[in-house]
């Protein structure tokens, strides 16, 4: 078996039709992934970053990719009423797949599915060369102080050169789930400056949940 994955989709889209882009991710796109072998299917709508809607997805291997239910998935997706629509409307988008790095000590199940109510995506170059200073850096120092301010999972992923959709996406994210908004975007990305090279292309998206639907939809002020 091939290794565990995390794929996102990011895309623009007008704010005024995100309900109707929730309403056919909710029934045709999360299922067709779901029977195609993803067991995490999420969408998050940005508080702040500069792209609108982050699908994430985590399958146990990336052989889902050449499932006969991915492919019979997008054939039913291509052929919906909704497709001419939503291809009109998207813009920007990009799908990137990610291996996980390992996080000695961090806390939180990287392979758990996501359901948390806010994440926050942490976009950053970084050789294999500098991994390792980064992981220690990252354990002893940004760790305590991400879950004093509540963080409750970390991931570590890293993009992988078996893509489906090669994107120009910087090579690691490190996603967060919290149990509250996250601090602001230019404290998260400040923070995490200190443990990176200055040409680390570092870049951020800070987002709430829009699907899996809430059962009490929490405030962002």
């Amino acid at each position: 078996m091939s290794e565990e994955i995390f794929m996102t989709s990011e895309f623009d889209f007008p704010e005024d039709r995100i309900d109707s882009f929730v309403d056919w991710f909710a029934t045709r796109l999360a299922p067709d992934m779901l029977k195609s072998g993803f067991y995490t299917c999420g969408c998050y709508r940005a508080i702040e970053g500069k792209t609108t809607l982050i699908d994430v997805y985590q399958a146990l291997t990336s052989d889902v990719f050449l499932s006969p239910e991915r492919k019979a998935g997008k054939d039913r997706r291509d052929k919906h009423p909704y497709a001419e629509v939503l291809n009109s409307l998207c813009s920007n988008y990009a799908t990137t797949v990610y291996g996980y790095i390992q996080l000695p000590g961090s806390f939180g199940d990287p392979l758990a599915n996501i359901e948390s109510d806010f994440v926050s995506f942490l976009r950053f170059d970084l050789s294999e060369h500098s991994q390792a200073a980064f992981v220690n850096w990252l354990k002893t120092d940004e760790m305590p102080r991400l879950r004093a301010l509540g963080a409750t999972s970390l991931r570590l992923v890293y993009r992988t050169k078996n893509q489906t959709s090669v994107t120009d996406r910087p090579r690691c994210v490190l996603f967060t789930e919290w149990d509250r908004r996250p601090p602001a975007l230019e404290e998260l990305t400040g923070a995490l400056a200190k443990g990176l090279d200055q040409n680390a292309n570092l870049s951020g998206f800070t987002g709430v949940r829009t699907y899996p639907w809430w059962s009490d939809k929490p405030e962002v002020a």
